[in-house]
């Protein structure tokens, strides 16, 4: 079975480290446009909008990251395991 939960404080450092392995390149690309530091990119993740952590069969299968903006749902981030 499919599950959902809020990521728990403990568990946004295994989705940084997950985002970084999976897209260094384009995150590194990104806080470089976005004049952003890698400090202040894990201070937006944690603050704006919602991440979840997904489970399968209640082991954990990977993380998304969503927030709501003006009536639009934008997802920032889907990484599966």
């Amino acid at each position: 079975m499919l599950t959902f939960e809020p990521a728990e404080t403990e568990q946004y450092e295994e989705f940084m480290r997950l985002m970084l392995d999976e897209a260094r390149d384009y995150l590194e690309e990104t806080q470089k446009l976005m004049q952003m530091s890698t400090e202040e990119f894990n201070h937006l993740f944690r603050t704006v909008g919602h991440v979840y952590a997904i489970y399968y069969d209640e082991r954990s299968a990977g993380f998304y990251w969503i927030e709501e903006r003006e009536k639009v749902l934008h997802l920032h981030a889907l990484i599966l395991k």
